[in-house]
Formats: structure tokens, C-alpha cells, sequence
């Protein structure tokens, strides 16, 4: 069974400077049918259901063409910098070699 909860002002507990709410369950489903079981209150205060939500604007925010490849440029020099420098410190750890 699974029930859909509802909180809702409970005006007999709250006052002028406390809100108290209080749990309804407008509906229950049970056999895979929904049933209504109080009117449904939304944040505006009315029960009327908004037939879809808001379109989203989505902003990517991606980088341009030529930022993107300039990052690439500089990754790629990056990263050969590393092999190189480390082929160099190997080469030298080789020529200094234990002393005979």
C-alpha cells in the first residue's frame, strides 16, 4: 500500500507567531488504483493540479571551440613534458650506475 501525505496548516494549534502543521493523507493506492481520500492541497493554496511543469532553460555553459582546443594543446605538452623528463631522469639514474 502506498499513500500519498499532505501537511497542511493545522489553524486550531497555531497562532500569530507559530505554525503548527498537521499530516493528511488525501490518497492511498491499493491494487495499483489510486483513491482519493481528501482533496488535495498545493503550496498555492488551491487544489487544482498544473497540467506540466515549467519548461527548464538548460545553460551548458561549454567551452568554445577554440578554448577547448587550446586546453587539449596544453595537456597534450603536459603530458609529454612528463614522459620526456622522465625518460631523461631514468637515462641519468642508468648512467650513474653503481661504481666499480
Amino acid at each position: 500500500i502506498y499513500h500519498l501525505l499532505n501537511y497542511v496548516e493545522d489553524e486550531e494549534r497555531s497562532n500569530k507567531t507559530h505554525v503548527v502543521f498537521k499530516e493528511e493523507v488525501p490518497a492511498f493506492m491499493i491494487d495499483g488504483e489510486w483513491r482519493e481520500n481528501a482533496p488535495i492541497t498545493f503550496n498555492d493554496g488551491t487544489s487544482e493540479v498544473i497540467p506540466d511543469l515549467f519548461p527548464v532553460d538548460v545553460n551548458t555553459n561549454y567551452l568554445s571551440p577554440g578554448m577547448r582546443a587550446g586546453g587539449l594543446v596544453m595537456c597534450v605538452l603536459v603530458l609529454l613534458q612528463a614522459l620526456g623528463f622522465s625518460a631523461w631522469t631514468l637515462k641519468l639514474a642508468r648512467m650513474s650506475g653503481p661504481a666499480s
